[in-house]
C-alpha cells in the first residue's frame, strides 16, 4: 500500500534523463520535510508534476533527496543527492521480479550459459569494457544458459545518481514494470 505522506506547493524545474531504450522524466519538486522537522526538501521523483501535486508524493516514488535546495535554473549533483532507500527497495523488487522475462537478458543468458549476468545501467559509458562498480545495478545467477529463479542480487554499490546523471534502466520493459 502506498501513503502519500508529502504534499508539495512548489514544482520546481524538471530533469530529464534520456536512457537508452526511451525517456525517463525526473521532477525535482520542493516539499514539505518528511521527517516532521520544519522547512523545505527537494526531492526527486519519477512522477510527473500533474501527479504529484493532485495527490502528493508516495514514499516510494522519491528517488531521493537533495541535500541542500535546488537554485532556480540549476540542476541537481551528485554529490547533493542522497537516496531513498524505499524508492531503492522497489527497483531492485521490480528488477527481481521482472527482468528475467525481459527477453534481451534472457538471450543474455544463453549466450552466457553460466555464471552472473549484471544487470548494468544504461547511463555506463563503457557497457562492452569495464564498467564501473557503481553503473551495476545487480546480477542474476546463470545456469545452463537460463536465468536461476530467485538468484538476483543487488548491488549495494550501485549509485542512483553519478557524476553521469541519474539512473537508466537498461530495457523498456523494466522503465514500464
Amino acid at each position: 500500500m502506498l501513503k502519500f505522506i508529502l504534499k508539495p506547493f512548489w514544482s520546481g524545474q524538471k530533469e530529464k534523463s534520456i536512457s537508452a531504450n526511451g525517456d525517463i522524466a525526473f521532477t525535482v519538486c520542493r516539499v514539505r520535510r518528511p521527517d516532521g522537522v520544519d522547512g523545505l526538501v527537494d526531492v526527486v521523483t519519477l512522477l510527473p508534476p500533474e501527479v504529484f501535486s493532485k495527490w502528493g508524493v508516495a514514499n516510494e516514488t522519491i528517488v531521493g533527496f537533495c541535500t541542500k535546495l535546488v537554485a532556480e535554473g540549476t540542476h541537481i549533483d551528485a554529490a547533493t543527492f542522497r537516496p531513498n532507500k524505499a524508492f531503492v527497495d522497489l527497483l531492485h523488487d521490480v528488477i527481481k521480479t521482472n527482468a528475467p522475462e525481459v527477453p534481451e537478458f534472457q538471450t543474455a543468458a544463453r549466450r552466457q550459459d553460466a555464471g552472473w549476468a549484471c544487470i548494468l545501467d544504461a547511463r555506463t559509458r563503457t557497457p562492452a569494457g569495464e564498467v564501473p562498480a557503481h553503473d551495476i545495478i545487480g546480477s542474476f545467477e546463470v545456469r545452463d544458459g537460463a536465468i536461476v529463479p530467485n538468484s538476483y542480487s543487488a548491488n549495494r554499490n550501485h549509485l542512483l545518481f553519478s557524476s553521469d546523471g541519474l539512473f537508466k534502466l537498461p530495457s523498456t520493459s523494466l522503465q514500464e514494470a
